[in-house]
């Protein structure tokens, strides 16, 4: 068990709510998963200073290349992710990934990695989201000790359970 230095002891005080956040359980529960390795009251201060967001059918959450600044949980709804890709006759064609429903956290590779987003997110019907910019995770790494550490920790654990959930789902012939 990692010990709180002063100054963490200090920020969880100054930072920590007094009443619950307003996000709803779904939120709270997902991002206490996906965030197993932070500790309570920084998950709770992300949570705090996070935005919801509503998404409409068919809008556009990531586009495919785009550099996105945030992470994002899904509260409630669909989410479809696909790959748009042009043939050598001109015809666009839209390759359907997958499906992110309620729980389900994108954003993180593009987080890690700084690049454009590997496919278009959009929503298959209305959709909650949380919103978790960049900058305020960043803000957390240079301010309280060890949270950089925890919060990586919790990426790799987060995209090794994905892709192991993945290579569970493949039929091997």
């Amino acid at each position: 068990m990692e010990t709180m230095t002063a100054a963490d002891t200090a920020f969880a005080e100054e930072n920590t709510p007094k009443d619950p956040p307003p996000h709803s359980e779904i939120f709270s529960t997902a991002f206490a998963d996906a965030f197993i390795h932070l500790r309570r009251y920084e998950r709770d201060f992300i949570l705090e200073h996070s935005e919801q967001k509503l998404v409409c059918k068919y809008e556009i959450v990531i586009a495919e290349k785009s550099r996105e600044e945030a992470i994002y949980i899904v509260a409630s709804g669909n989410l479809r992710v696909e790959k748009i890709r042009t043939a050598p006759s001109g015809e666009v064609k839209h390759v359907e990934l997958g499906h992110l429903g309620p729980g389900a956290v994108f954003g993180e590779m593009s987080f890690l990695t700084t690049d454009g987003a590997e496919a278009t997110i959009s929503a298959s019907e209305a959709t909650e989201i949380l919103y978790i910019k960049s900058a305020l995770i960043k803000t957390l790494m240079d301010t309280v000790g060890g949270f950089d550490g925890r919060f990586y920790r919790s990426l790799a654990t987060l995209l090794s359970d994905q892709l192991r959930s993945k290579n569970n789902r493949v039929a091997w012939h």
